[in-house]
C-alpha cells in the first residue's frame, strides 16, 4: 500500500468567490481511477458601510426637531447580521429603534451585495452614532465615521409670576411690580426668547422696561422685569429653543401701575373764613385713573353736626375726574363747618382736603373751642 500527500495553494487574489472547486482525481498503476472535490468560498473583501439620513438641515448646526431616520447600507457578499455593532449614545437615555435587515438578490454572490436597515431616532437626546461589522470571513470594517447631533421635539414652556398681586380694582397696582418669567427648555436660547412690552400715560406712549440677564440651573433659565413707573403696560412673552421649538403662545398681560395720589381742591371759599353772602364751594378731583364710585365729601357743622349733602351739589364728570359745585348755602344755615372731600382712584391712591369756615348771615356764629378762639385771634 502506496500513500501520497501533496499540499496545492489556492491563490486567494485569483479566486474570491463562493464558487471555488477543488478537483482531484487518481489513477492507480492497474488503471483504477478514483475522483473527489470540494467546494470552497473564498473572501478576502472586506465589508464596506455607508450612512444616510433622511434629513440633513440641521438648525444652529446639529438640532433637528423632527425624527431623524439613518439608512445604512452594508456592501458585503458574506454578510453576518449577528456581527454587526452599533455604538450609540444617548444623553437622554431612550435608544433609537433599528429595523430588521433586507437583503439584495445577488447576497452570497457577488461583493457588491447590499444589506440594508433604518435606524430611527425618535426620542429627545444628544446623539454619537458610529457602527462596525465582521464578514463570514472574519473582513472587518474600516468605518470610522461618528455622527453628532440633537434632537428635539419638545417645546419650550413658560411661565410668569409676580411679587405684587394685591390690585385694588382688578389691573390696578400702587407700587412696583416685577414679573418672573420662567423658561424650562433643555436646549435653551436666550436670542430667541422675545418679550414685547408696551407702555403707555394717558394714550401716549411712554419707555417701556426690558427683560433683564437670564441665569439657569439646568433646563430652568429666569430672567425678570420691573414695571416701576406709573403706566398701561401689556406684556407677553415667547420663546423658541435651538431646533425651532416654538413656545404656546402666552396670553398678553394687561395692567396698570399707578403710584401718584389723585389731587382734590376746594375752590370758591376761602379757608377760616366767614361768610354772611353767598356760600357755594367747589370740589374739583382729577387723577389718570379716577374712580367716580369712591368720592365721599362730609360737610359737619359744629353745632349741627355731619349734614346730608344730598342734593346741595351738581356733578359733573370731566377727562379724567370729576367736579362737585354746591348751591348757595340755604337760610338758616349759620355754623362753622368743616368741609372734607376724600377719593381713591382705581389703583387705591387715596387723597383728602378740608376747608373750615363759617356762615353767620343771621349774626356772629360763636363756637368756644380751640378754633374759635383761632378765629377770634384773626379778628372774626
Amino acid at each position: 500500500m502506496q500513500s501520497l500527500v501533496k499540499n496545492e495553494t489556492v491563490t486567494a487574489s485569483l479566486n474570491n468567490s463562493n464558487d471555488v472547486e477543488i478537483y482531484v482525481k487518481v489513477v492507480d498503476n492497474a488503471g483504477h481511477e478514483t475522483e473527489a472535490t470540494k467546494d470552497l468560498k473564498i473572501d478576502i473583501t472586506h465589508p464596506t458601510i455607508a450612512v444616510t439620513y433622511d434629513l440633513n438641515t440641521p438648525l444652529n448646526e446639529r438640532y433637528y426637531k423632527d425624527v431623524r431616520t439613518a439608512t445604512v447600507v452594508v456592501t458585503e457578499r458574506n454578510f453576518d447580521e449577528s456581527a454587526v455593532r452599533f455604538n450609540i449614545t444617548n444623553t437622554d437615555g431612550t435608544q433609537p429603534a433599528i429595523s430588521g435587515w433586507t437583503h439584495s438578490a445577488n447576497a452570497g454572490v457577488s461583493d457588491d451585495a447590499t444589506h440594508t436597515c433604518q435606524v430611527t431616532f425618535a426620542a429627545d437626546g444628544d446623539y454619537t452614532f458610529t457602527l462596525e461589522t465582521t464578514d463570514l470571513a472574519g473582513n472587518a470594517s474600516s468605518y470610522n465615521r461618528v455622527d453628532d447631533f440633537t434632537i428635539d421635539r419638545t417645546v419650550p414652556t413658560i411661565q410668569v409670576s409676580y411679587d405684587n398681586n394685591s390690585a385694588a380694582t382688578p389691573g390696578y397696582f400702587n407700587a412696583n411690580r416685577t414679573a418672573t418669567v420662567t423658561v424650562n427648555e433643555h436646549n435653551f436660547n436666550a436670542a430667541e426668547v422675545n418679550a414685547q412690552i408696551t407702555a403707555a400715560l394717558q394714550g401716549s406712549g411712554v419707555a417701556a422696561p426690558g427683560l433683564g440677564g437670564w441665569s439657569t440651573n439646568g433646563d430652568v433659565h429666569t430672567a425678570s422685569v420691573t414695571f416701576s413707573a406709573d403706566a398701561d403696560y401689556t406684556f407677553t412673552i415667547s420663546a423658541t429653543d435651538l431646533a425651532s421649538n416654538v413656545s404656546d403662545p402666552y396670553a398678553t398681560e394687561s395692567f396698570t401701575v399707578d403710584q401718584t395720589k389723585p389731587t382734590v381742591e376746594i375752590t370758591n371759599i376761602e379757608d377760616r373764613s366767614a361768610n354772611n353772602g353767598e356760600v357755594a364751594p367747589v370740589i374739583t378731583l382729577n387723577d389718570i385713573n379716577f374712580d367716580s364710585g369712591k368720592t365721599v365729601v362730609h360737610l359737619t357743622g359744629a353745632n349741627k353736626g355731619e349734614v346730608d349733602t344730598t342734593g346741595m351739589y351738581t356733578s359733573t364728570a370731566s377727562n379724567k375726574g370729576q367736579t362737585l359745585t354746591f348751591y348757595n348755602f340755604k337760610e338758616n344755615m349759620d355754623d362753622i363747618y368743616t368741609l372734607t372731600a376724600e377719593t381713591t382712584d382705581k389703583a387705591g391712591n387715596q387723597y383728602s382736603t378740608s376747608k373750615i369756615f363759617s356762615v353767620n348771615r343771621d349774626g356772629s356764629t360763636y363756637l368756644y373751642d380751640d378754633y374759635t378762639e383761632e378765629l377770634i385771634k384773626n379778628g372774626y
